[in-house]
């Protein structure tokens, strides 16, 4: 079993600051007081997973930031309307809502992955670690006539790369005893390029040894068979290791 050592905040210690430090600091700054904005623990959690991916807090301050002065903005409304008499009847909303995150911040900059209802020939779903926590991720794979090379693409970390690499090793290597070639002597790769890429490339990914994971894909043909649709777990392996119950 290894250790993982996640070097932020949980989601849930975010919400403790943000709440306890950050929205009063932030409503003091913009001249209000504590009772004109009120901030439901959903709608902070929904800032906080869809407009961060940081380990720590600064991010999370500046679009509580971008709350509080439309908040702002609309109580300053409703006070010139309450002074010229002008539709006096509505009245400042101090609450807000996970429904109105969206109206003041605009669409969501990070989504979750979902895994897919039916199973995607040439697509496997993996498990990822970061800063903030992790989740699942995507990997494709194709498969073209080549020489044997091997093209990363996805803002992937060094852990990922290797485990590309190993995987690929390893199908040279046991090509004959999985009955993918004739002989020993025979390269299962000598004629063909593999593609392995993962989306939302902005996003780096260092998750740990995904061995297995990219194994699954890189074994050929890698699009002729789909990959049940949850997550793989993840192993350390070298290129002479061998994988106990690939199948399952």
């Amino acid at each position: 079993m290894e250790l993982i050592t996640l070097p932020g905040y949980t989601y849930a210690e975010k919400l403790a600051i943000a709440t306890n430090h950050l929205l009063p600091k932030q409503i003091r700054v913009h001249g209000l007081n504590p009772e004109d904005v009120k901030v439901t623990e959903q709608a902070m959690f929904k800032i906080a997973t869809g407009y961060t991916r940081e380990s720590g807090v600064r991010q999370l301050e500046r679009e509580l930031g971008a709350v509080v002065r439309a908040k702002a903005v609309e109580y300053a409304e409703a006070q010139e309307r309450k002074l010229s008499n002008v539709q006096p009847h509505i009245e400042y909303q101090p609450h807000v809502a996970i429904s109105d995150i969206e109206d003041i911040l605009g669409q969501e900059k990070y989504v979750n992955e979902v895994t897919e209802r039916t199973p995607t020939p040439g697509v496997v779903t993996g498990m990822a670690y970061n800063g903030v926590g992790g989740g699942i991720l995507f990997i494709e794979v194709s498969q073209m006539p080549g020489k044997g090379h091997l093209q990363l693409t996805g803002s992937l970390g060094e852990v990922i790369k290797e485990s590309a690499h190993i995987a690929l090793s390893w199908v040279k290597s046991h090509g004959y005893e999985i009955g993918l070639t004739n002989s020993r002597a025979q390269n299962i790769m000598e004629k063909a390029d593999v593609h392995i890429h993962m989306p939302s490339g902005g996003t780096p990914k260092v998750t740990h040894h995904d061995f297995c994971v990219m194994l699954t894909r890189v074994l050929p043909p890698p699009s002729s068979y789909p990959i049940p649709s949850h997550p793989i777990p993840s192993f350390s392996r070298n290129s002479s290791s061998r994988v106990e119950n690939l199948a399952d």
